[in-house]
């Protein structure tokens, strides 16, 4: 009867997915403690699953408990987790959600969604409605930008303190700093994504221009919410959610295309008749470079061009070949067509529809671009905020860490050449996760736990180093080509057209142009 009765009370209690409600029966004197659990029975959970330091505020906890009637009395109803390594735990229902999006980066097909901790206890799905701000995770995107823009992974900028002044008043308006709150001076551009330092990465964007980074990181998919006109857009002060960023970290994993998530690949009626299939692209990273022409609209726009050329023999065409809308350069005649053609390798940036099929994702970077920001954010996972990520025991990952203002976002994506996937951890009702909750530290572990299953056994799936891609011997200091006897020298990887501006080191402190200019008090007031 008293059994029956304590069912009877637990049936008025919600249920969640793994969690089961209990009602504390019996405190033991060795700290052990019997609980009758809904549609369960008793059951007694030792001391070391019970053990439970309360909660004071958000940047607190209270002192570890020491016995058993510091955390509950016989009549309390509490929440169990089944476990199958250490049986029955305390536990909760959380009150910070998560969300996790993994992605096939050569199409966009989903992988796996995750939008929050129970669907029938709230039907928000944060991987998908939630626009949150990404915060330091943004950063690629903007690095991406500078490369395009003059920049080198050995490019020094000056980590110093900045000053955002109100025009006319004379009054502060933003004074950013580093999360650590120490300046770190001259920085190459890779350590300052390594570490991801925010008065380098702001000092970036102003170089570049906000309005070239934002012209830059549009064909990602990233909507306009997630870039603000501004210089916090770099420290992620816009909002995205989840699969917008997986979606754009794609374009780091595949090789420079754009590729948009869909979730249903086809639906077919009874008789098994497609009635909608996903307009999906590939990304085919070799296809530009082949100027392949094997699908059917390009076939189409090859056959068109043929009969240009035919009739241009033929002298039934009149005036030069190209006409306005047409990315065909202008020809006198079949002769300078024909000599052009023997040397002419076009790339996306000046043919973009005639590579680009239907079918084919449009390449938005470079592929040198593309395979720079990987080999940075690889060191972000083996030396950087992400290192914790060494644990999976991989070379094949990048990606890169995020935390929002107040620690209120917790933000990861990575990816290796075959898989993408974003964690983020937050409130719903935005509240700081508390001290020292990051992304390294509270989105990373739930991104490894799901890549450490997705990956297992699967051997390693590098992006391919692109011919364009050289090694060259710089001095650490400067950046600048290293002399034989420099003592410094490391090895950095750089577009091959970029080493004709590089300049060498020479030996005596910072050149001329190498990097930014301090201010005189060391503080830049813009």
């Amino acid at each position: 009867a008293r059994e029956a009765a304590l069912q009877r009370l637990l049936d008025t209690y919600p249920t969640h997915p793994d969690l089961y409600p209990a009602v504390v029966v019996k405190v033991g004197r060795d700290n052990s403690t019997t609980l009758y659990i809904h549609d369960v029975g008793n059951t007694t959970i030792a001391w070391a699953n019970l053990r439970w330091r309360a909660f004071v505020d958000d940047e607190t906890v209270g002192p570890a408990p020491t016995s058993a009637a510091d955390i509950v009395a016989v009549g309390d109803v509490v929440y169990l987790l089944r476990t199958l390594n250490r049986g029955w735990q305390l536990a909760q229902l959380p009150l910070v959600q998560g969300a996790l999006v993994a992605l096939d980066p050569m199409d966009g097909a989903t992988v796996a969604l995750s939008g929050g901790y129970d669907f029938f206890a709230s039907k928000f799905n944060r991987a998908v409605q939630a626009k949150r701000q990404p915060g330091s995770s943004f950063k690629p995107f903007v690095y991406s930008a500078a490369l395009e823009h003059g920049f080198t992974p050995a490019t020094i900028i000056n980590d110093a303190p900045i000053v955002f002044d109100n025009p006319g008043t004379g009054q502060e308006v933003w004074r950013p700093e580093n999360n650590t709150g120490r300046f770190y001076g001259p920085t190459r551009l890779r350590e300052g994504l390594v570490e991801s330092l925010n008065l380098v990465s702001i000092r970036i964007l102003l170089r570049t221009g906000v309005g070239r980074a934002v012209r830059h990181i549009k064909p990602f998919g990233l909507p306009d919410s997630a870039m603000p006109r501004n210089p916090t857009m770099v420290l992620g002060s816009g909002a995205a959610a989840p699969r917008e960023m997986a979606g754009g970290f794609a374009a780091f994993a595949n090789g420079g295309h754009r590729v948009d998530p869909y979730l249903i690949e086809r639906i077919e009626d009874a008789r098994g008749r497609p009635i909608f299939v996903a307009p999906r692209r590939l990304a085919c990273p070799a296809c530009a470079e082949r100027w392949l022409g094997d699908t059917p609209s390009a076939a189409r726009r090859l056959a068109a061009t043929q009969a240009d050329v035919v009739a241009l023999a033929d002298g039934t065409l009149p005036g030069p070949v190209g006409r306005p809308g047409q990315e065909l350069p202008l020809y006198r005649d079949a002769a300078e067509m024909i000599s052009h053609a023997e040397g002419w390798r076009p790339g996306t940036a000046e043919t973009p529809e005639f590579l680009a099929g239907d079918d084919h994702a449009p390449r938005i970077i470079t592929a040198e671009n593309c395979y720079l920001m990987y080999d940075m954010m690889r060191d972000v996972i083996r030396r950087g905020t992400g290192r914790r990520a060494l644990a999976l025991g991989r070379a094949d990952l990048a990606g890169k860490t995020g935390t929002s203002n107040d620690r209120r976002d917790a933000w990861f994506s990575g990816f290796n050449q075959n898989i993408v996937a974003t964690a983020w951890v937050g409130f719903d009702q935005e509240r700081t996760l508390g001290s020292r909750e990051e992304g390294s530290r509270t989105a990373l572990p739930m991104w490894m736990y799901f890549m450490a299953d997705v990956l297992k056994d699967s051997p390693e799936a590098p992006l391919q180093r692109p011919p364009g891609i050289v090694t060259a011997r710089i001095s650490e200091r400067t950046g600048l080509l290293a002399l034989a006897s420099t003592r410094d020298a490391m090895f950095e990887l750089f577009r091959e057209s970029d080493l004709a501006n590089l300049g060498t080191d020479p030996g005596d402190g910072l050149a001329a142009g190498s990097s930014d200019t301090p201010a005189a008090d060391g503080n830049e007031i813009l």
